[in-house]
């Protein structure tokens, strides 16, 4: 290919196109180069190592093509590089050591590849760091200390890979993190006590580990959280009475753990949350009537405990609901006069002990469990 000849040509944009084929080698002569972009074609093969030769470089973007083979080591030689992402192709092999010499990056994307063996721990010479992707991998090992040392980390996400180990107490330093995402990894232990530093964060999820212990009370600093995802790891004891002082919440879900005791009745604070998922735990006592002020749910799944009493009659506010589950607790008395309720298949609400009303004929009514007056009598002595 001619393209090689261009030497003068400070910015290539070919993205967005049904480019085939390899990239040529003779790429490498475009010395002057400062933008490359060859992202979202149907690029295959390797990437040329005469990449490095281009040392200008400020951006290249090579996602989203079908690209195989190894990272180039001597991609460590484009040390003016801001933008590197490789994203959403084939590459094998190890993230290459060289890559912590990048000391200009801001944005690397490394994720939706096979790529394998360990975080290198240099990664934490990236200093200047604001975005790093290296989710959707095959990436084992511990999560390096070094990670810490980014302290202009906004977006972290190292969610599918194999990453086992502790949570290291050093991502606690990245204190201008607004995303972070550790899910579906085979991390253990505690959540840092350290996490309680990351005030800026905003999504955080951990679901899909082996992470045991409490949920920390330093969540409460968490002030500008939106979206929090614990669910399916082996989490225990109560759910923290201050998750309910967290009112940006607009997701939260703490399914699939060992959780037990009482529903806080502050959750009912969380008038912004959208979906809240408790199901798969072992929760017990009376659904809090205070979660009837949760106008804006739209997904409501407590199924799978031991929840008992009735469902409390404040939940017919809950005009936004759209799904509920409620099966397989020990919950009785009429419900909810809502649509959500009243519309409900019966998988949603079996598995219980007394629940009457007539939805869809599924369930028996209520005078066949006890009177309406039975029920008000048990939403009195609530109070």
């Amino acid at each position: 290919m001619e393209i090689g000849n261009l030497k003068s040509l400070v910015d290539l944009e070919l993205s967005y196109n049904n480019l085939s084929g390899f990239i040529p080698p003779n790429i490498g002569n475009l010395i002057n180069l400062n933008t490359l972009y060859l992202d979202s074609n149907q690029l295959s093969g390797l990437i040329p190592k005469e990449i490095g030769n281009l040392k200008s470089l400020v951006d290249l973007q090579l996602s989203d093509n079908n690209l195989s083979g190894l990272i180039p080591p001597n991609i460590g030689n484009l040390i003016n590089l801001n933008t590197l992402y490789l994203d959403s192709n084939q590459l094998s092999g190890l993230i290459p050591k060289e890559i912590g010499n990048l000391k200009s990056l801001v944005d690397l994307g490394l994720a939706i590849n096979n790529l394998s063996g360990l975080i290198p721990p240099n990664i934490g010479n990236l200093i200047n760091l604001s975005t790093l992707y290296l989710d959707s991998n095959h990436l084992s090992g511990f999560i390096p200390k070094k990670i810490g040392n980014l302290k202009s980390l906004q977006d972290l996400d190292l969610s599918y890979n194999n990453l086992s180990g502790l949570i290291p107490p050093e991502i606690g330093n990245t204190t201008q993190i607004h995303a972070l995402d550790l899910s579906s990894n085979h991390l253990v232990g505690l959540i840092p006590k350290e996490f309680r530093k990351l005030s800026s964060l905003v999504k955080l999820m951990l679901n899909g580990n082996q992470l045991s212990g409490c949920i920390s009370l330093e969540f409460r600093s968490l002030n500008d959280l939106e979206y929090l995802d614990l669910s399916t790891n082996k989490l225990n004891e109560s759910i923290p009475s201050i998750l309910g002082d967290l009112f940006k919440l607009h997701y939260l879900n703490l399914s699939n753990n060992k959780l037990a005791q009482t529903i806080p009745f502050k959750l009912g604070k969380l008038v912004q949350l959208n979906d809240l998922d408790l199901s798969h735990n072992s929760l017990e006592g009376k659904i809090p009537l205070e979660m009837g002020s949760m106008q804006s749910l739209v997904t409501l799944d407590l199924s799978h405990n031991n929840l008992s009493g009735s469902i409390p009659s404040s939940f017919k506010e809950m005009h936004g609901l759209s799904y509920m589950d409620m099966s397989y607790n020990h919950l009785e008395g009429p419900l909810p006069n809502i649509s959500v309720f009243r519309e409900a298949p019966l998988e949603r609400l079996k598995g219980n002990k007394g629940l009457c009303d007539k939805v869809g004929a599924l369930l028996p009514p209520c005078n066949a469990h006890g009177s309406k007056k039975d029920h008000k009598k048990e939403e009195a002595s609530r109070y």
